[in-house]
């Protein structure tokens, strides 16, 4: 009976969890328009990733300056208030780590050992009733 528990509520915190890493907040990346895709995404490094220094000059975009980096989308209704044409925009990620998802790893990881805890002291309850039983 407590493995049955124990799968369940890691289905149930998998499933939880799942939501709670797709709450990206609306304010993740930018609502502007931008000119060019450079600006937008900025400019990939020569380096790979493993790699850094001076000659590793990749710069950040609006879009991708966070981690997890959102993505870069040609919009068909393009920003023509001021002088450039602004087609490019920011999308959100597919996922976000914050606070949240830390809170709520951390009680998973307190109620999986308090599961173990239990388990270990029903065992230890039925072998010491075993073992001083009269008769």
């Amino acid at each position: 009976a407590q493995a049955v528990v124990a799968v369940l509520w890691t289905l149930s915190w998998f499933y939880a969890a799942s939501f709670l890493l797709s709450q990206v907040p609306d304010d993740y990346v930018s609502t502007e328009a931008y000119a060019t895709y450079a600006e937008a995404a900025g400019t990939g490094s020569s380096c790979a990733f493993w790699e850094s220094g001076d000659d590793c000059d990749g710069v950040a975009g609006a879009c991708t300056d966070t981690w997890p980096n959102g993505f870069v989308w040609k919009d068909n209704d393009c920003d023509t208030s001021g002088d450039d044409v602004k087609c490019w925009r920011c999308g959100p990620p597919r996922y976000t780590l914050d606070v949240k998802f830390a809170m709520s790893f951390f009680v998973f990881l307190w109620n999986n050992a308090f599961n173990v805890a239990l388990g270990q002291m029903l065992i230890a309850m039925c072998c010491s009733l075993w073992f001083f039983k009269r008769g």
